[in-house]
């Protein structure tokens, strides 16, 4: 099994450099890497991925975007695209956005947890986000749960799968987002997902009738207080090098994240990403 780990970057050169440094303790021979980069991107990001390349010569690809559509998704789907061109039979594709950490058993817990739901549509390494703010699950380490819920953080996905997501595609989409949305998938979920990636994959597992695996004990988590959807705060923004901001953020706790994003009610509950936990066996009803 090979893992092809799409990682989509633009002009956030520390949430680029801190996903990387972690991918980098997490990989092992049959990790391959699509460092896709959107058009418009930060030198900062650039430097980021070339440094991550420099280092994994042999196992990092670096696909720069030359057309300018406007949020991430061309960027994504192309990657997922290129990524399914490497797949073969057997292999996992991964979503790894810039502003998720990963933990060191990360692709262990994605191999082990396909191979007990291999008919997942797909398997997410972190916090289920949409469970309510008061659950806190226990920490059982070998345990997977079921849920129709969709979210793209930290997930992977068979190469049939993504051929499938890919097939949702509208030849207008990358222009024309929502009208295409709305085609596809009707209006009424086109407005409850919104138009981006993970609004296309979101309506596909509903309309598929699958479900997603989550971990009791996640593997890696979401730090991305600015962005798209997270905003910004009032506080100074990160300085310094992309080596010295992805060291502030990796050194950020829960309450200094959730202080920086302007999105009522956003969490950020890290995750020990160098702890040792046991190896998925259990699917656990939640």
């Amino acid at each position: 099994m090979t893992d092809i780990v799409v990682v989509p970057v633009w002009q956030r050169a520390g949430f680029t450099e801190a996903c990387l440094v972690r991918l980098s303790m997490a990989m092992d021979d049959d990790v391959r890497v699509i460092v896709a980069v959107d058009c418009g991107y930060s030198e900062g990001s650039m430097q980021a991925a070339r440094r991550f390349a420099y280092a994994f010569e042999d196992q990092t690809v670096i696909a720069v975007r030359d057309v300018d559509y406007p949020t991430g998704s061309y960027n994504v789907f192309t990657g997922m695209r290129e990524a399914l061109e490497k797949a073969a039979e057997g292999d996992l594709i991964h979503v790894l956005e810039e502003d998720i950490l990963v933990g060191r058993d990360y692709f262990a817990y994605h191999r082990q947890a396909r191979r007990l739901v291999p008919d997942a549509y797909s398997i997410s390494a972190c916090e289920n986000i949409f469970l309510p703010d008061h659950v806190r699950l226990p920490s059982w380490h070998d345990s997977v749960y079921l849920s129709g819920a969709f979210q793209v953080w930290g997930s992977s996905y068979t190469p049939q799968r993504v051929e499938g997501i890919l097939t949702r595609l509208r030849p207008n989409y990358f222009p024309e987002m929502h009208a295409a949305m709305v085609e596809e998938f009707g209006e009424e979920n086109a407005l409850r997902t919104g138009p981006l990636y993970d609004g296309v994959m979101a309506n596909d597992i509903a309309q598929s009738g699958s479900y997603m695996a989550f971990p009791y004990a996640p593997r890696a988590y979401h730090a991305g207080f600015e962005g798209v959807s997270y905003g910004g705060s009032g506080l100074p923004s990160l300085t310094g090098t992309p080596r010295q901001q992805a060291r502030a953020i990796l050194g950020m706790s829960e309450a200094e994240l959730t202080a920086r994003s302007t999105l009522p009610g956003a969490r950020f509950r890290t995750v020990d990403l160098d702890g040792r936990r046991e190896g998925i066996t259990k699917i656990v009803p939640y």
